[in-house]
């Protein structure tokens, strides 16, 4: 009770002194006006796109490309049966270029934990393992969003 008495009194307030209509005028010019931050049907102009979200993590992509990494350090001359599984499950799960962007990313970031090894194998690791999947070179200097 004694929450809902001090909202009503607020709200009173905020009316009184005009600071409310300030604000939805405000929030009207944000909605309807051209320069409006997101899109709604209002304004008659498109819906921005859903958030992007990665089919895995850093996480799991570190947890697949670990036994894989004795053969993409050049220690091991042939992947591992598990190494080659995993790259599999990498496949299935990269289907756009956004999800080979991202693990691009998480790739770099593991590299980076890693150094300094070179990652000699990274490009024949899907031929390797008779998949159809290509993993670019990436470095520590790779720029991730140039993957096509």
């Amino acid at each position: 009770m004694c929450s809902s008495i001090k909202f009503l009194a607020l709200l009173v307030f905020l009316i009184g002194s005009g600071i409310m209509q300030t604000l939805i005028a405000s929030a009207n010019r944000d909605v309807i006006g051209s320069a409006a931050p997101n899109p709604t049907l209002l304004n008659d102009k498109a819906s921005p796109l859903p958030p992007y979200h990665a089919p895995y993590s850093y996480f799991d992509v570190h947890g697949l490309i670990s036994p894989c990494w004795p053969f993409i350090t050049g220690r091991d001359s042939d992947p591992s049966p598990k190494c080659c599984a995993s790259t599999k499950k990498l496949a299935e799960l990269t289907h756009t270029r956004r999800d080979e962007q991202e693990l691009c990313k998480c790739i770099k970031i593991i590299i980076g934990d890693h150094e300094p090894h070179e990652i000699k194998q990274l490009p024949v690791l899907g031929e390797q393992c008779n998949i159809n999947f290509y993993i670019p070179p990436i470095n520590g200097n790779t720029d991730c969003s140039l993957i096509v």
